[in-house]
């Protein structure tokens, strides 16, 4: 663009250039033929009768009194007299004028003068004229050339730009290519480094830099939350076994509620070491999966039967829907999907409204099994809902296993769905 715009504003100004080049030669050969007609003239002894009928002039006699018109050659236009009254007696200077040059519509004149007699103030005035239609039709001519030079010249720099600006440019979109394909984990790709020396090299360089702190950053964060979580576990299970032993030997209904309720921050607390390790497994891509066939209703009736029996949770009832002579077979990791699931029940247990039921389904379609869970949320509870870490985590280790997951608040409701397309073991059922 910037090119084009100086190729445009060079090409208006040489066109300038040329332009009054051209009416300057224009002007310089009509004041030469009205030099030759006055050579002529003096060739005939300033007798103009005996010149021959070649040119459109006129040949006027001048002096101090009057003007007089000696001779017309050729087609010799009459406006010139009617604007430009330039022969008038009392117009008349003495002694000669430089040839001068005028332009009336298409017509140019040129004027030369010539002493008639040595040491008289009488002089002869040639006057003669050519149609500028020719001249100005080159000029024309030239300008709409150069406009077409100037508008394939454009479009060939533009052509010329982009063949050369793609090659220049191969190595950079060689280089965000790589770029894009990186995933922040413990142990990242690098982008090539070019070998010419030159700034390529220096941004490969930089960004692998920053690849290396980011990496770092990474392994850092990973391990902190790995050493928390695997720290903080053997006291929670200590606690755990203290209270295990304890609530039984503990008869008094004060006692009994207050550890219920250490039981009940025990078991959040564990849950939070559990994420902290699930999350920083999967932001450093260090998570491993155990594939293998497994019933996912009965996975699922497995979950509420361990949720069944905690008698810490509130007695939420559950509605199933669970056809029991279809397969549910899938291919996934088993402990994943049971976190998934307890995430889940154990979200809507903590948010929902007693008073509704908790609806689970399980679907099978042609191409998957639809997982489907939906509770009414307590405005009372919504109030003091966390950061969805656990929604998060649910997500996350679905797509690690290749499942679809999707959760949404409507009209009061939550809704939570896993799309779980069928292994190959599936579609020979």
């Amino acid at each position: 663009m910037v090119f084009t715009i100086i190729a445009s504003l060079f090409n208006v100004f040489y066109f300038k250039a040329v332009k009054d080049s051209l009416i300057g030669a224009y002007y310089e050969k009509v004041t030469a033929e009205a030099q030759t007609i006055l050579t002529e003239i003096d060739s005939v002894n300033r007798d103009p009768t005996a010149l021959p009928n070649v040119n459109s002039f006129q040949v006027w006699h001048s002096n101090a009194e009057k003007s007089s018109l000696i001779k017309t050659q050729g087609n010799f236009p009459e406006s010139f007299h009617e604007n430009f009254p330039l022969l008038n007696a009392n117009m008349f200077v003495p002694g000669l004028e430089e040839p001068s040059i005028l332009e009336l519509d298409d017509i140019t004149y040129c004027i030369v003068e010539a002493a008639l007699i040595k040491g008289q103030p009488d002089k002869l005035t040639i006057i003669t004229t050519q149609n500028n239609n020719n001249a100005y039709a080159q000029i024309s001519s030239l300008r709409q050339s150069q406009i077409y030079m100037s508008i394939t010249a454009a479009l060939i720099s533009f052509l010329v730009a982009l063949v050369v600006s793609g090659w220049v440019l191969k190595p950079i979109k060689a280089l965000i290519t790589q770029a894009r394909r990186i995933k922040a984990s413990e142990k990242m790709e690098r982008v090539p480094v070019s070998s010419a020396n030159d700034e390529l090299t220096e941004l490969g360089l930089t960004m692998n830099k920053m690849i290396e702190g980011i990496e770092s950053s990474i392994q850092h964060q990973s391990q902190f939350f790995t050493s928390a979580a695997h720290e903080l576990r053997t006291p929670l299970a200590n606690m755990q076994a203290q209270l295990d032993l304890t609530e039984p030997l503990s008869n008094e209904a004060p006692n009994t509620e207050t550890l219920s309720s250490f039981r009940q921050e025990l078991q959040r607390l564990k849950r939070v070491v559990e994420y902290f390790l699930l999350m920083s497994q999967l932001k450093s891509d260090t998570l491993s999966l155990q594939l293998t066939e497994f019933r996912l209703d009965d996975l699922v009736y497995d979950v509420l039967e361990k949720m069944h029996f905690n008698k810490d949770d509130e007695p939420f009832e559950f509605h199933l829907e669970i056809d029991p002579h279809t397969d549910h077979s899938i291919k996934g990791d088993n402990e994943k999907m049971e976190s998934i699931l307890v995430n889940l029940f154990q979200n809507a247990q903590k948010y929902g409204d007693i008073s509704k039921p908790i609806e689970f389904h399980l679907k099978r379609t042609n191409s998957n099994l639809k997982l489907f869970i939906r509770n009414k949320v307590s405005l009372t509870k919504a109030k003091n809902h966390g950061n969805q870490l656990g929604l998060w985590i649910c997500e996350q280790l679905s797509q690690k296993q290749g499942f679809e997951f999707s959760y949404s608040n409507d009209g009061g409701y939550f809704n939570a769905q896993i799309n779980i397309p069928f292994s190959e073991h599936n579609s020979q059922h």
